[in-house]
């Protein structure tokens, strides 16, 4: 922790002003386990509301069998109450840690070849805001599984190749790809390893057919490595951002989609399977035209070496809008998914031209400890905060806007 973020603090907690915390009380759960603890409202039966959240929680556990992986439950309402007191989540009983797909994904512990150690990193997708239902987490093993909640468990892991040690991931906005840092520790070099995301299982009116790096709600069934991209003058690199043209949920239609027709605007992806060619033409020339991405980029940060990297990433969704939407003859190609290099999505050495490309390396004067993009379309900048105490601002020119873009990456 110290590497990565700095010395800790030394100056002391008196005398800091606190922020008022409310009180809580117990929820009464109807003999569904112990309740929780909630803080506003007052518990009414006879309102039938009911909403949660839950996230994933990474730490270092004391005992080293852990697997330092935990669920929580980060905001609960209902009966007319609202708690805000992470806690372990009442659906589980009393588990939670560890987390409970750890228990029932005898598959990912096959593919990391033994039990789930030392967790990395995790990731969860913000252009989706009510959806995005997995995260992604990865070991120091170099396994990347997904994890979600009681009603959406994780599904799928993959493992990177054999030297390859993840240090940081992040998803693109609508849940297409995610982009994991590497340290190769056999060729030393630091690189981005792209995995494409599909989901077909119409989970809460998701897509019914499988379509990886299309967007999608996050509940992932399939997870492919197309390839790695090499980081020139990286090797070491410690956190990852990404945005695209397009979000979900700041269109004009809120996430939602549009009949074939143009009559309903309150359509869902499993009511336009592109095998349908109607439903596929209205995203090409009817009303969900545009309502993905077509560009984007990533912003890359190595704290040892004080540099920034910006990578490229319209030659990847280029190649996804392609394939899927232009000829139909190329979209019956996508239907052939799998995880041979020639397979659709292909990998980076069966379609070269689809893989991301460095668009500029910048020294930095101190080391940088944290990076975050800004996903909202027509806001092109990138954070890059500094050991310092800094933070700095990049404009990143077009390389978010939809046509992508060669424009000057500059600190403003």
């Amino acid at each position: 922790m110290e590497y990565r973020y700095g010395t800790p603090s030394t100056v002391s907690d008196n005398g800091i002003p606190t922020l008022y915390q409310p009180s809580s009380r117990r929820f009464d759960n109807h003999g569904n386990g112990s309740g929780w603890d909630y803080q506003i409202g007052s518990q009414d039966i006879s309102k039938n509301d009911y909403m949660s959240n839950h996230a994933q929680l990474l730490f270092v556990p004391d005992a080293m069998t852990h697997p330092g992986l935990a669920v929580v439950q980060t905001m609960v309402m209902a009966e007319g109450t609202v708690s805000e007191k992470p806690e372990l989540p009442w659906v589980y009983y009393g588990g939670g840690n560890p987390i409970i797909d750890l228990v029932t994904r005898l598959n990912y512990v096959l593919t990391n070849g033994g039990p789930l150690r030392q967790p990395t990193a995790v990731a969860h997708s913000y252009g989706q805001d009510t959806w995005s239902t997995n995260s992604l987490v990865t070991f120091q093993s170099g396994l990347v599984a997904a994890f979600g909640s009681n009603t959406g468990p994780g599904n799928v892991a993959v493992k990177l190749a054999p030297g390859k040690v993840p240090t940081a991931i992040a998803i693109t906005p609508n849940n297409e790809f995610a982009l994991v840092t590497v340290w190769d520790t056999n060729q030393r070099k630091g690189q981005v390893a792209v995995l494409a995301l599909g989901t077909g299982n119409s989970f809460w009116g998701d897509w019914s057919e499988n379509y990886p790096g299309f967007r999608n709600k996050g509940l992932f069934t399939f997870m492919k490595i197309l390839g790695y991209v090499d980081l020139p003058g990286m090797t070491q690199p410690t956190e990852i951002c990404t945005a695209t043209d397009y979000t979900a949920s700041s269109d004009d239609n809120d996430s939602w989609l549009v009949s074939a027709d143009g009559r309903d605007r309150r359509y869902e992806a499993r009511e336009l399977p592109f095998s349908n060619e109607t439903n596929r033409v209205s995203f090409i020339s009817g009303g969900n035209r545009g309502r993905y991405s077509r560009s984007g980029y990533a912003t890359i940060i190595s704290k040892a070496e004080k540099k920034v990297i910006f990578l490229d990433l319209k030659p990847l969704f280029s190649q996804m809008y392609n394939m899927y939407l232009t000829s139909r003859s190329n979209f019956l190609l996508t239907q052939n998914t799998g995880m041979l290099p020639n397979q659709w999505p292909y990998s980076f050495d069966n379609a070269p031209g689809s893989a991301p490309t460095v668009a500029k390396v910048v020294d930095m004067a101190q080391a940088p400890t944290a990076v975050r993009a800004n996903i909202v379309p027509g806001y092109n900048q990138a954070y890059v905060a500094t050991q310092d105490g800094t933070l700095h601002l990049f404009s990143v020119g077009g390389y978010s806007t939809t046509n992508g873009g060669r424009q000057l990456i500059s600190e403003k």
